[in-house]
């Protein structure tokens, strides 16, 4: 085999660098996610459902706040795949993989985002009736 050309080293370094970032990213938010606005989340819905009998708590954010809760268990776990696989992609050992990792990464962020803003704007959307 012939040696890597320059140009092949500096895209195997800005893949490698895009893939941190994208996983320190995805860390941070889920880390937001899981100690800080689903947390809050749930106990706005407690609130709400503690004015009274006339508020009804809509069956989406009692399935949200069950999601809470497991999502704070799967913490951990996404907590150890994000530093084994910073581990491995900094090294060089997911070179192959690091464009469908970053692709991944986009897209879980993603997802973790429309989590979280769920978790913020759903006890004011419960409250305004606008879910029901």
């Amino acid at each position: 085999m012939s040696e890597p050309t320059p140009t092949d080293v500096a895209i195997k370094k800005r893949r490698r660098i895009t893939f941190g970032v994208y996983l320190g990213l995805v860390f941070l938010i889920a880390t937001l996610a899981a100690w800080w606005i689903l947390p809050t989340f749930a106990s706005h819905v407690k609130q709400v459902s503690d004015v009274g009998p006339t508020v009804a708590v809509p069956t989406i954010v009692v399935a949200f706040m069950k999601f809470a809760t497991i999502f704070k268990i799967l913490w951990v776990p996404i907590a150890i795949g994000c530093f084994v696989l910073g581990y491995f992609g900094t090294r060089g050992l997911l070179d192959p993989f690091l464009p469908i990792l970053n692709i991944v990464l986009v897209l879980f962020g993603a997802g973790l985002i429309v989590v979280c803003f769920l978790g913020v704007f759903m006890p004011v959307f419960a409250l305004t009736g606008m879910i029901r």
